[in-house]
């Protein structure tokens, strides 16, 4: 079984969210991605490290997209910042 891909918010400015990642990882306009609070790394026995994420407090929408980064808008929840964690939504 492979961890689903995870990645963190850059930075916020108003609505907008910032990602260090885009269309190098196959992410595309008008995606809806989850937020959720910074959470905590485990490494199991062969030493793989995984995120465990905290509660959900957010979604955004993808507006723009480059090769390794993109901004999305917030389109529900608060406190959104830097360093919280992003998924697809499912």
């Amino acid at each position: 079984v492979t961890q689903p891909w995870t990645g963190y918010v850059a930075s916020v400015d108003d609505n907008r969210v910032f990602l260090p990642f885009g269309k190098s990882i196959g992410i595309k306009r008008g995606e809806i991605l989850e937020i959720y609070e910074g959470g905590k790394v485990v490494e199991n026995f062969k030493g793989q490290q995984f995120i465990l994420h905290g509660k959900k407090i957010g979604e955004i929408r993808i507006t723009r997209m480059e090769e390794k980064s993109s901004t999305g808008e917030i389109i529900s929840g608060k406190n959104i910042q830097a360093g919280n964690l992003v998924k697809y939504k499912r």
